[in-house]
């Protein structure tokens, strides 16, 4: 390389690799920094996911034990019937109730004779209906809107379990598994 410039004037070339190796010490560094924060941030996600999941466990440990009821006073309840369309309405409704009219990711899917969440044994004309619901909003208050507007409608929704967990937009995506009732019975 010629150590000269077309003017006439003397090139340094130590002064390139200084400048090279100043970017590449920056670099480093930076990408260190970086990874540190997104460390600490990841760490305080997961403390508040675990803070999240346990208070929707404890406000599904205190709705569950205010409401028992033996399956021979409340069989007569049951709707005779599934009518999907009219729990995808009721849903509609408990959403819109709660303030969650314009979630991301709503779906909700219906399983049908399934097998008995309970470990007691229920009348053979009881039928189970599994619903598993996905949601995903940036709120935590509104999940227990929610549920509580669910638990207050008429018909009987045993709620197995409810999961919380952060996105990439740092929005909540909740899953969970409802089961509805019905008994198959012929009214006169």
């Amino acid at each position: 390389m010629r150590k000269i410039n077309v003017f006439g004037k003397k090139v340094n070339q130590i002064k390139i690799i200084y400048l090279i190796l100043a970017l590449t010490l920056i670099l480093v560094g930076l990408r260190f920094y970086i990874s540190q924060v997104m460390e600490r941030r990841l760490e305080e996600l997961r403390r508040e996911q675990t803070n999240l999941q346990f208070e929707i466990n404890l406000v599904l440990a205190s709705g569950q034990t205010n409401i028992h009821n033996e399956i021979g006073a409340i069989i007569q309840y049951l709707p005779n019937t599934f009518n999907q369309t009219q729990i995808t309405n009721e849903f509609d409704y408990v959403k819109n109730l709660s303030g969650l009219s314009n979630v991301d990711g709503y779906q909700i899917r219906f399983d049908t004779g399934v097998q008995s969440p309970f470990t007691q044994s229920l009348p053979q004309t009881v039928r189970y209906t599994l619903i598993t619901l996905n949601m995903t909003f940036d709120g935590t208050d509104e999940i227990f809107l929610f549920i509580n507007n669910l638990l207050d409608q008429d018909r009987i929704y045993y709620i197995e379990s409810i999961s919380a967990s952060r996105n990439l937009n740092e929005d909540y995506v909740y899953l969970m598994r409802i089961y509805t009732f019905h008994n198959d019975v012929i009214v006169n």
